[in-house]
């Protein structure tokens, strides 16, 4: 049988862009990292950046934000038109 490792990281993760040199990929597309806050936070902390596996939120967001029905099949630069989108919709 499998089994599932949890991590015991106690330290709140944030997401940013690579270092500047590596912000954007061949394709010209922004990439993302998760980066460990060294001091736990009291409350949520704002981000500039959304990704679907690491997204928690209420679930009014997809009501008040819902994906793109102009994109449907959009897969990779999902997460930076959902964070504009949510951007100007004051999430």
């Amino acid at each position: 049988g499998s089994h599932v490792t949890l991590s015991d990281e106690s330290h709140a993760t944030l997401l940013c862009t690579q270092p500047a040199a590596s912000a954007f990929d061949s394709d010209s597309m922004l990439r993302l990292r998760a980066r460990l806050l060294s001091d736990r936070p009291l409350s949520p902390v704002p981000s500039a950046f959304w990704a679907a596996g690491f997204s928690f939120s209420r679930g009014l967001v997809v009501l008040e934000v819902p994906y793109d029905p102009y994109l449907p099949f959009l897969f990779f630069g999902e997460e930076i038109a959902m964070a504009v989108r949510m951007w100007t919709r004051g999430w």
